[in-house]
């Protein structure tokens, strides 16, 4: 019994745990039943946290290995390309996930 209050002590007692979704801004807020004020429905997702969709830019043909070089480009400002090589005969996808 003591052991149990002890441990019920100690939880109520530690700081409480926030993770990095919690600290996310929100992007929809709403009332939840039975509870008083408005709380956080949605949060929002970190870009690197999301899928991120590339589409493609170019398509060569390695002479020395005659493997296609496709070259992506991703979605959003300033990032970089994405290039993959694909077997001989394979085709490059028009939009991959990167």
């Amino acid at each position: 019994m003591i052991r149990i209050l002890a441990i019920v002590l100690i939880a109520t007692l530690a700081p409480p745990q926030i993770s990095a979704a919690e600290t996310a801004p929100c992007l929809r807020w709403g009332t939840m039943p039975g509870q008083k004020g408005t709380v956080c429905r949605e949060r929002a997702v970190a870009p690197l946290m999301s899928n991120l969709r590339c589409r493609l830019r170019s398509e060569q043909v390695d002479l020395s290995t005659s493997k296609r070089i496709c070259t992506y480009m991703q979605a959003g400002r300033g990032k970089a390309d994405v290039v993959i090589s694909v077997d001989p005969g394979g085709s490059c996808m028009q939009a991959i996930r990167c």
